[in-house]
Parts: C-alpha cells; structure tokens; sequence
C-alpha cells in the first residue's frame, strides 16, 4: 500500500429483561420506554437555521432550499409496519434495550421506527439540505432525499432512513426496500464490532403493503419490492457535502449550491461543528483566532478521514460510493449502500456494478478520501487560506494514513516491534493473495495458527487452510468480465484506431480487452491440480519469510499468546453478499429470523464460535453478486 499522494453489557439474547431503567424511572414495557425517551435540545436544529416553510403552506415537494441547513418535513405512514429487526447495543445509546424478545415489541413499536407514528417529545422531523461530488462532478443540491432527523437522545442524532419524500427527493419517491435497508442496518452494526468509526442502526421496519417500483439491475426488469425503513443514529449526520451548499456555479457541470456565497453560514456552520464535535482537538486555539481555528478543525477532519480509510484497507472493506455527500464531516462510515467485502483478493476491486470507470475501487479509496478532502478545502476556501489547506493536506493525510495502516498490519500479523522490510512483507502478502486468488479475511485467520515456537517451525495447517480458500482456474475465469465478445474484439482490431472514440472506446480499452481474453483463456484451459500446486509454492515462499520475520521478534511472544491476539484483530466473518442475499430472500417471504441470526453473528466477528457457514466464501453460483 503506497502513500497517497496530494493532489455496561446487557444480558444475553433472547434473555427476559425486568423493568427498564431510564433516567432514574422505570418502564415496564420496552414500547413504554421508546415513548418517553427524553429528548434532549436537538443542537443541529436550535443552534443552526431550519427551513420551516412547510409550517407556512409550501408543499412537500422538490424545491431548492436556501440559506438553511435543515429542512421542516411531514410524518409519511407506511400502513401495516412489521418490526423485522432491532440491535440492542445501537439502542442501548439511547439508554434502552438491553435484551431482545420480539414477541414483546407491539404494533405501536413498529409504528415509532417507521415514521408512522411522532415518538412524543421529538422536535423532528426535518431533512438535511447538503450538496455533493458524484464520480468526480459537482451535483448541485442533493440532501436528505429519503431520511428524516427525529431529535436527539443522549447526545445522538435519530434519523429514519426511507421514511418518505423531502424538497430533496428529486424525481424519487423517498422510500428504501428491504433489499437495501437490511444491507445497510447489518453492515452497520457489523463494522461497529470490527472496531471501525460508523454510524449506527438500531432497527428495521417493513410494510409489505405499500410497494415501490425497483429496477434491481438498471436493465429494464423493474419489479414491486416491500418498503422499509432503518432507524439510523450518529453523533451527527453532516458531511463533507454539508459545506459545499456555499459552492458558486461550477464551471464544468454549470450547478451550484443553494446558499452560494452565504459565508456568514459556512462561518457559522463550521463553528457548530468544531464547538460540538471538535472541541478538544480545538481547544489550544484561542477564541478570537478564527481562521487558526478553522486550520486546526480540518486538520483534524483529514486525519480522522485518514485513520477511518486505513481501517477499511486493512479489514477489506469497499464502500462502493465515495462522493463527498457520503463522508461523515466526524470520520464516521456512513450511507451503506452498494458496498463489499473484499473476498478472492484484488486490488481493483470494484462492489457497485454502476462503477463502470472503476473510480471507487478498493485500492483507489485512499486517493479518494484524499481527493474529497481536496474538495472539502475548496467549501472552506471563502475562511480557510488555500495555501494553507493544501499543505495541511501534504503534510497530515498520507503520513496519518500509512502510520495507522502500518499499526493495524503489524498487529493483523502479530507483528509487535517495527522492523524495516515489514511495509515489502505486507506488500508480498497482498501480492500473493492477489495471485493466488485467496480470500481475504480467511488468509489473515488461517496466518494464527502459524508456529514457531521450539526448534521446528509449522505453517502446513495454514497453508492448507489458505489454498483451500482460493479461487479454482473455472472460478478465476468466470470472474473476468470483457464487454466484448471475443470476435467482435477481432473485428475492432482492424479499425482505424482514430475512428475508435466513434464506438466510445480507445486503444487502452481494446489492450485491456484482449490482455482480459487471454488470461480468461489460459485459465480455462488451466488444470486444478496445476494451479493448486502453484498455488502451494507461492504461498510456502511468503510463509518461509513471515516465519523468519516472527523469529525475529526480541523477546517474541509464544504462539499461543500471538494467535490470540491476532484472533482479536483478524475477524472470523465477515458480511459476504451472499449472507446478506439468503437473509433478505427470506425476510422478503416474511421470515426475519435468518436476519435476526445472522446480526448475531456479526457482532461478534471475532469468535471461534462461529458456524463455518458462515465463514466460508461463497459457493460458485453465489459470487459476483451484483450489488448496484
């Protein structure tokens, strides 16, 4: 990985929990409890300014929203709203749920997570105005198009995320689908237990009687899907695009933001924001140094931007859609849409289908942060000296980067003291997962069992259990996708390459066609054994010098010690697609326990526990799912 460049627990599941204490009261249902949660001052909306022209007779619909960083919006019901279901420890922030018995949650329950019913006390809704770069390209207004902030409980924003249309909505209907709203409620809470910054989700609902049109796969074969709804909570919900609403008209795509050129806004939105959520990383800064507070508030955002990025790296996560509408301005995950897990490792791993340019591919998505960072100086710029941010971003992003992605590899790899070499030996390992086809996350598990302890070194069971993990020479080929069938290829060849952009492509494209044919060739006509047997040899080549980097080790730990630390670091799941597909066909059959299931598992993702159902790649009819 090089550096970028500038440019209390509650009891067990299921267990019966006796009266709930909130604030010193006591509540002897757990819906009793939801209702009189306590909502606090909601600072978004008292501190900063809410457009409240819904109260004055403005329709609900899209308009332009100026001079305003949150909108008033209107309670939307879903009839008939089912619980699908709830994470006790996103809800247990709010001072709740400190156990799960479904059969206790009544239909007023699932009214309050859908947005069907006000929760008494909560000052919402209204939806966030903010703007955004999408692939690269100034969009304009975007916002809240289907999320509504209900208030604020213990600190932490409430929001419903697919709960109806906003003025952001656009041409939508401001709903979400099961399909979606699982994937996004599962991996939350899944990457909390990973240990990585995320925003969180406390809950689904569904109405199978109200359905929306979907095309899954932008191909033309829209169907009815069930709506739903996540209940999602975050210290706050501002992002990088929050900031871009001040935004001039931008010369490439001639759109700008709602409140272009209301810099006492921005002054007053950034001073929100490092008072409530930045506070301690400001505060050397004297009060009246407004700009030096400003310099030290980004520096801050990027190296929060920096560290969140490096863990992604190191657990093999991709977001799928690193627009700056979807990064968190406090270093948070945020907006779970068409992301993966990397499995057979690639370095150019792309998880969204409509990524077509590759622009948010595993490897890029340091050099994105870092290129939405550029874009969030550029919101700041009217207060924030360019020079200045531009050699902040020199000097903090990729050293922050790369000292934290350095940390996290080391202890992945029971690595202890810093040695030179150790950035080559995790460059060959990624090198040979990425040759070999091996999967990610069961390649870093299996290196546990690596012994060195005594006179004789052992890697047999991990070598095992990593080649087993490889792609098979039919599976290698199947994964490699050329737009092109293979003698239409033949006929482009012979174009004039000048009259090749006619056909919208160009001679790299047609290089990389035929570089892609050719190995999906050679893989086909590969035996298994062969590659198997490659694959051994490769892997006992990297094995031989991680054995001698651990001997290395001054004073090294015994193998047992280190393998539970690694087992501490290195999960033992993670959220395949195909276990997110299996628990959204059944959910929408109307059987939620496979979901409920499995957010069991994943939050707990280190255990040894774990059914090997779980953690095994996917089966070949179930990779490649396309996730859009």
């Amino acid at each position: 990985m090089t550096q970028p460049e500038v440019s209390p627990p509650g009891p067990k599941a299921n267990a019966v929990v006796g009266p709930i204490v909130l604030r010193g009261l006591q509540y002897q249902s757990r819906t009793c409890a939801l209702e009189r949660l306590e909502f606090s001052t909601c600072r978004v909306l008292e501190q900063l300014p809410v457009d409240r022209k819904l109260h004055e007779g403005v329709p609900n619909q899209p308009r332009p929203v100026p001079n305003a960083i949150y909108a008033a919006v209107p309670f939307q019901p879903l009839s008939k709203p089912q619980t699908v279901c709830i994470s006790p420890s996103a809800f247990r922030l709010l001072g709740v749920f400190h156990g799960i018995d479904y059969d206790e949650l009544d239909e007023a329950f699932a009214e309050y997570i859908s947005g069907s019913r006000r929760i008494p006390g909560s000052p919402g809704p209204a939806a966030h105005v903010y703007c955004g770069h999408q692939f690269g390209y100034f969009s304009g207004q975007l916002g809240d198009g289907a999320a509504m902030l209900l208030g604020e409980v213990n600190g932490i924003e409430i929001q419903l995320k697919g709960s109806g249309k906003t003025p952001f909505s656009r041409s939508a209907d401001g709903r979400k689908v099961l399909r979606s709203t699982i994937r996004e409620f599962l991996c939350s809470e899944h990457m909390h237990a990973l240990g990585i910054p995320t925003t969180r989700a406390a809950a689904v609902s569904v109405s199978f009687e109200d359905q929306v049109i979907r095309d899954i796969n932008y191909d033309g074969n829209a169907k009815l899907e069930p709506t739903a709804v996540v209940v999602r909570l975050a210290e706050t919900f501002l992002r990088f695009g929050s900031f871009e609403i001040f935004k001039s008209t931008d010369s490439i795509t001639g759109r700008g933001g709602p409140s272009a050129g209301d810099t006492a806004l921005l002054q007053k939105l950034v001073d929100f924001v490092i008072n409530n959520y930045y506070e301690a990383e400001c505060a050397d800064i004297e009060e009246t140094s407004v700009e030096k507070k400003c310099e030290q508030f980004f520096q801050a955002v990027v190296e929060r931007t920096a560290k969140l990025v490096a863990k992604w790296q190191c657990v093999g996560f991709c977001h799928g859609v690193l627009n700056t509408d979807n990064m968190s301005i406090v270093g948070d995950t945020i907006d779970y849409g068409p992301y993966g897990f990397v499995e057979a490792f690639q370095r150019d791993y792309i998880c969204n289908t409509s990524d077509t340019g590759g622009r948010y591919t595993y490897e890029a998505q340091p050099r994105i942060c870092l290129w939405n960072c550029t874009k969030l100086a550029e919101a700041l710029a009217p207060i924030l000296d360019p020079e200045k941010s531009t050699d902040i971003l020199r000097s903090t992003y990729g050293r922050v980067f790369m000292k934290e992605y350095k940390r996290l590899m080391a202890m992945k790899l029971g690595l202890v003291e810093e040695r030179e070499g150790d950035s080559d030996l995790v460059e060959r390992l990624l090198d040979t997962m990425e040759n070999t086809a091996a999967d990610f996350t069961n390649t870093f598990r299996a290196l546990s069992t690596v012994k060195v302890d005594g006179d004789d070194t052992d890697y047999g069971d991990a070598i095992e259990r990593i080649i087993e993990s490889c792609l098979v020479p039919e599976e290698l080929a199947a994964r490699i996708k050329v737009p092109v069938r293979p003698e239409v290829l033949a006929q482009l060849k012979l174009v004039n390459p000048q009259t090749l952009p006619l056909y919208g492509i160009d001679e790299g494209a047609l290089r990389r066609w035929e570089e892609e044919l050719d190995k999906k060739r050679q893989y086909l006509n590969m035996d298994e054994s062969t590659k198997r047997e490659s694959d051994r040899e490769a892997w006992s080549k990297w094995l031989e010098s991680y054995v001698r980097r651990l001997i290395a080790e001054t004073g090294r730990r015994s193998d047992k010690d280190r393998s539970d630390h690694m087992n501490r670091v290195n999960p033992k799941v993670v959220l395949r697609n195909h276990l997110a597909q299996k628990v959204i066909d059944a959910a929408e059959e109307g059987n939620f326990a496979p979901v409920r299931e499995l957010l069991q598992v994943l939050v707990d993702p280190f255990s040894e526990k774990i059914p090997e159902e779980f953690t095994k790649p996917p089966p070949p009819g179930a990779k490649g799912l396309a996730v859009s």
